[in-house]
């Protein structure tokens, strides 16, 4: 695959083995793909890849000239894919809208080049994004003028209880520290705030989608369920949504999910006993 030179030059170190969600360092294989292992935890029952990609790598794939399968580089991807990553932005936006969140303060995590929060601000909100990569970041403040800030949701600047909303869409599983992530952004929330994380669960996506990421974990939804509670989002302080949970990573299936509503409602039904909502949903 196109990230693994990245990760051939990586040297373990005695972190590497510790499960990103309890801590735990005893596991089993499970099998590999795509050339990379997989591996269950034998205390919380996460899979996910090891070793994982380390921050380092992350940051290596999402800059400069890197391309994807398809030849294209980051920026000329979501170039091409403007329009439909527009008309899913405003969807989702209708989704906010009808949770009750249609203003306010809006942090996208792992932003891109800005295109959802960049309608966001259309329709009122006050937006900011992150997001790890320089080249993606620059083009958003240059292209767009969105404030969008070169940071990992692990370690943010952002101000402390300062959103009404935080969206995580489609990033979450290629985090190499997820329950740091996930515990800062349940800092950065008001009390009664909204996070929405879209994800794709192990038991579909694992077989289903076209990998053009370096994903870290396979999720499941129990093994979701724990990383929102070791993060603190059980104790009703924010309202959580795990939703719309995509059938593929691959641009071309997206489309067709989004562009095409029996197909849509289905992919909906699909992941709708999947979905995890935390306490005062």
């Amino acid at each position: 695959m196109w990230f693994m030179a990245a990760l051939s030059d990586f040297k373990m170190n005695e972190d590497c083995a510790a499960c990103p969600l309890c801590g735990h360092g005893s596991f089993e294989k499970l099998f590999k793909k795509s050339g990379r292992q997989l591996v269950h935890c034998r205390s919380c029952g996460l899979v996910r890849q090891f070793p994982m990609f380390p921050e380092e790598v992350r940051m290596a794939c999402w800059q400069g000239e890197t391309r994807l399968p398809s030849g294209r580089t980051f920026v000329e991807h979501y170039q091409q894919g403007e329009v439909w990553r527009r008309e899913l932005a405003n969807r989702r936006l209708d989704q906010l809208r009808e949770m009750n969140f249609g203003g306010g303060k809006l942090l996208d995590v792992g932003c891109a080049t800005g295109i959802f929060i960049d309608e966001a601000r259309k329709r009122g909100f006050q937006v900011q994004g992150i997001d790890i990569s320089s080249v993606l970041a620059e083009y958003g403040r240059h292209h767009y003028g969105l404030d969008i800030r070169e940071e990992d949701a692990a370690a943010t600047s952002l101000e402390k209880d300062s959103f009404d909303v935080v969206t995580v869409f489609d990033v979450f599983s290629t985090m190499s520290s997820p329950l740091a992530a996930l515990q800062n952004i349940h800092s950065l929330l008001k009390p009664g705030g909204l996070i929405w994380l879209t994800t794709c669960y192990a038991n579909i996506g694992l077989w289903l989608f076209k990998e053009e990421r370096p994903f870290n974990l396979y999720l499941t939804p129990r093994t979701m369920n724990a990383f929102f509670t070791r993060a603190g989002f059980s104790r009703g302080l924010a309202r959580v949504v795990v939703k719309n949970a995509n059938l593929s990573t691959h641009p071309g299936i997206k489309r067709l999910l989004y562009r095409i509503p029996v197909l849509n409602s289905l992919a909906r039904k699909m992941v709708e006993a999947l979905a995890w909502k935390g306490e005062g949903d």
